[in-house]
């Protein structure tokens, strides 16, 4: 994905390109999508609220588009300068669950501490939706 411009629809029907979104409403969106994914993946949940079926129909079943989608809103959003800090933290938190740093960081300081580190090959989103996936049709099949 080399193209990052996109139009963005908001709720009431109007459409704004990136670089006409408020940062504010930027994050609301990464976060809107970071969310529904970490429901499905079991990520921490960063402000979640607002539940959308849309959403998690997405990546469900198209999860390849519901990263395109979040990475041009990250992309975006990283090219702002008027983010306070505090919704800067909750964006790192989010990006760092997303790019499997969070995994990494714990794995060395328990290496530094002489602790045995666990092994998490599935840092691929992909992956984890498709478990999830798997994981579902079996309790259904198991449940009848």
């Amino acid at each position: 994905m080399d193209n990052f411009n996109f139009t963005h629809i908001k709720s009431d029907g109007t459409t704004l390109e990136n670089k006409e979104m408020e940062t504010g409403h930027l994050f609301n969106c990464i976060k809107m999508w970071y969310n529904h994914l970490a429901v499905i993946v079991g990520f921490q949940e960063i402000w979640f609220n607002k539940k959308n079926s849309r959403i998690f129909h997405t990546w469900q079943t198209e999860p390849q588009k519901g990263i395109d989608i979040l990475k041009k809103y990250m992309y975006e959003f990283e090219k702002r300068k008027d983010v306070n800090n505090n919704i800067n933290q909750k964006y790192c938190l989010m990006k760092n669950f997303l790019t499997g740093r969070i995994h990494y960081e714990l794995e060395k300081k328990m290496r530094e501490q002489g602790m045995e580190a666990w092994e998490f090959s599935e840092t691929n989103i992909l992956k984890l939706v498709e478990k999830r996936r798997k994981n579902e049709q079996k309790q259904l099949t198991n449940s009848s």
